[in-house]
């Protein structure tokens, strides 16, 4: 490991540190609860190697499709022993692609809207394909 991937990594497993510490101290208030500081870590460090571990799986599965870019069905497949978290990941998908799908719908429209130009005073039209939203998260940076 080169030393920027070393300091990616420790950035990120402080962040994971940080934000699991906030959702730990707000759900021990809720609850009237006490934690330790070894709880918050422990659960900070199987947070972090698990999403390491779904991380790894899902770019796995856009390399076997041929892709450098991971994608919802590849965290879909991921998610696929979990029959719950499958379910609430396929909701979220199918609401992703209702809201790229109206999102070209109203650019499409709006290209499609004569525009009038001020200088002549005549009406164009400048309908185009409209640009794809893409619903991958990205390349993992290595």
């Amino acid at each position: 490991m080169d030393e920027d991937t070393e300091a990616a990594d420790a950035r990120l497993k402080s962040a994971v540190w940080f934000h699991t510490g906030e959702l730990i101290d707000h759900l021990a208030l809720t609850l009237d609860a006490n934690t330790t500081p070894q709880f918050i870590a422990a659960l900070a460090q199987l947070v972090f190697e698990q999403a390491q571990l779904v991380a790894g799986d899902a770019e796995s599965f856009a390399r076997h499709a041929g892709r450098r870019t991971i994608g919802c069905d590849d965290v879909l497949l991921c998610a696929r022993k979990n029959d719950a978290l499958h379910e609430m990941l396929k909701d979220m998908k199918k609401d992703l692609e209702r809201e790229a799908g109206s999102g070209a719908k109203k650019r499409k429209e709006n290209a499609a809207a004569p525009v009038e130009h001020r200088s002549s005073g005549t009406a164009t039209s400048s309908a185009g394909p409209a640009p794809k939203k893409r619903l991958g998260v990205g390349k993992k940076k290595t």
